[in-house]
């Protein structure tokens, strides 16, 4: 596969010297809160809100459910947020991180494009909850095709009647512009409920139907990831590294909450270079997680590295074909190559080495010594 590498990744490989050092390096850990790290952050049961009379005031809230049906439960597992609907049972999700002010120059057309759901399958919806007429309308809108991201959805559904924005009655039945369930383009929506003035979204999210099985990874807003699988961890050991143990026993790449069945991305190179500024000293996008998402990969350098600081990306695999889940967002670790001593990891400088020397030597004429008093004796 060819890594598609972002401007931002090489940002951040020089931002990457803010990162903790020590025997190991691990970027997060299991949290009972939500956890960012870079532009992704991990969400699980206990940072959602449940919408009751109004929406909560978290960043992601499971919606009510009318109708005559009842809310079906979500479980978070290794590989994101799993639901499974009964017949008489619907299931939404909802993001207060997708609300948009309409005093705001962004298009209805400009917003809905930047949210992005994150499944292996299409049985969900993206949901996107909208007033009109200020806010005397209200509807929520989807692509009118399961599983179709708002980029490539030409149709849209309405799940009110969309009236006529005008000076009169915004809610006169004899100004019905979209029926509701009418299947329309996104452009007819925003022209009917917006009147060319800019749009007032509430939130967005994903809706599954009845007698459903989907599986939702994360969900994109711009540029910010909200994963719902387990936070990620990342570990290399053993940091700092001698240059022959990265040609013999290697580096130790650990880590879990990558998606399971995801290809592994590994790259060492200079940090003051940046990834796509030179070839990396070692690269590897052969791993793939295990079904559990962990990951365990050494690496043996071909040749000695210089001692130094190097930067190491280790995430997924972005490319053309697995374009929505990406660690990319994620900082480079830190490792760093020096002359050390494997059973102390002591670092050895020259005074150490003078000082060692001086001591066998002195050790070599002690025992020399004491050996000539015996003889004598």
């Amino acid at each position: 596969m060819t890594k598609t590498t972002t401007t931002s990744r090489i940002g951040a490989s020089i931002a990457a010297l803010v990162l903790a050092t020590g025997a190991a390096l691990a970027t997060a850990g299991p949290a009972s809160a939500a956890t960012t790290v870079g532009s992704v952050t991990w969400y699980g049961s206990g940072d959602f809100g449940t919408e009751t009379t109004a929406y909560p005031g978290t960043d992601w809230f499971f919606g009510a459910i009318g109708g005559g049906f009842t809310a079906a439960p979500g479980q978070f597992l290794a590989d994101g947020l799993n639901v499974t609907t009964t017949a008489a049972q619907k299931f939404q999700a909802l993001t207060n991180l997708a609300a948009l002010s309409p005093d705001g120059p962004v298009t209805l057309e400009t917003h809905v494009n930047s949210l992005r759901v994150q499944s292996p399958g299409t049985n969900w919806s993206l949901q996107v909850p909208i007033f009109g007429s200020g806010t005397a309308q209200f509807t929520t809108i989807r692509p009118t095709t399961d599983g179709t991201q708002g980029t490539a959805a030409t149709a849209w559904t309405t799940s009110q009647n969309i009236y006529i924005d005008d000076a009169g009655d915004p809610l006169d039945p004899a100004t019905i512009a979209i029926p509701a369930g009418t299947s329309t383009s996104l452009a007819a929506i925003s022209a009917a409920l917006f009147g060319g003035t800019a749009p007032r979204v509430l939130a967005a999210g994903v809706y599954v139907d009845p007698s459903q099985t989907a599986v939702i990874n994360g969900f994109w807003v711009g540029e910010q990831y909200s994963a719902f699988s387990p936070v990620v961890t990342r570990t290399v050991t053993p940091n700092p590294v001698s240059p022959a143990q990265a040609t013999t026993t290697g580096v130790t790449f650990t880590g879990s909450g990558w998606l399971p069945g995801s290809t592994v991305y590994i790259a060492i190179y200079v940090c003051s270079e940046g990834e796509l500024a030179s070839e990396p000293i070692f690269l590897d996008e052969s791993t793939v997680a295990a079904a559990d998402g962990t990951v365990n990969f050494t690496a043996i350098l071909a040749e000695a590295p210089a001692v130094g600081t190097y930067c190491v990306d280790f995430d997924d695999d972005s490319n053309e074909n697995e374009p929505f889940w990406s660690l990319d967002g994620m900082p480079p670790l830190e490792l760093t190559v020096a002359n050390v001593l494997p059973a102390t990891g002591l670092e050895v400088t020259a005074p150490i080495v003078g000082g060692i020397a001086f001591l066998i030597i002195g050790g070599i004429a002690l025992a020399a010594t004491r050996k000539v008093e015996r003889t004598s004796d």
